[in-house]
């Protein structure tokens, strides 16, 4: 019975100022984690490893790998959140259905990552970012043809600035500047 009551105890609303420090340390924190990540993708990639006097050594390349580590840590990461703010995970096998669609969220996120960073030897970098920003539009376009459903006029405006904005960025940019 104390369990039960325990558990239909609701949470204080928070307050603005609350609020906005959740959101600023979330930003924050966020943030730091991509930027951090960057850094260590770029040591990790750059370095070669196993050099010496008669060796030019070898440089890691197996960026499937590097997506597959991302996911792991970041699921663990989610776990570990999750425990410290006394939430019981979602049940990650709780049906062979539910486990096959993961599985499949998983296989294609790994996949797109490997066709794209293949892709660069076919294409520039800034061709592959473009196409990258450019998904918002059939993301958009598809939840309005399946789920009958369209995004705020605000959030429309937002995806059509940032598809035009990366473009523009990636497209008009004097490839021989050193920036």
């Amino acid at each position: 019975m104390a369990a039960a009551a325990s558990s239909s105890v609701s949470r204080r609303p928070m307050s603005p100022v609350e609020s906005a420090v959740r959101l600023v340390t979330y930003a924050l924190l966020i943030y730091a984690s991509f930027l951090g990540w960057g850094i260590l993708q770029e040591r990790l990639t750059s370095t070669r490893y196993g050099a010496s006097p008669t060796s030019a050594g070898h440089r890691f390349t197996s960026y499937p790998l590097l997506t597959c580590m991302h996911a792991f840590m970041s699921a663990l990461v989610a776990r570990i959140a999750l425990r410290l703010q006394n939430r019981r995970p979602f049940p990650f096998f709780a049906s062979s259905d539910y486990s096959l669609k993961m599985a499949l969220i998983g296989v294609s996120s790994s996949s797109a990552s490997l066709f794209g960073y293949s892709s660069l030897a076919f294409i520039s970098y800034p061709a592959m970012v473009v196409g990258k920003t450019c998904k918002l539009i059939p993301i958009v376009i598809m939840q309005a043809l399946v789920y009958r459903k369209w995004l705020a006029a605000t959030k429309m405006v937002s995806v059509i600035c940032i598809t035009i904005g990366a473009t523009m960025f990636s497209l008009l940019t004097d490839e021989t500047s050193s920036t």
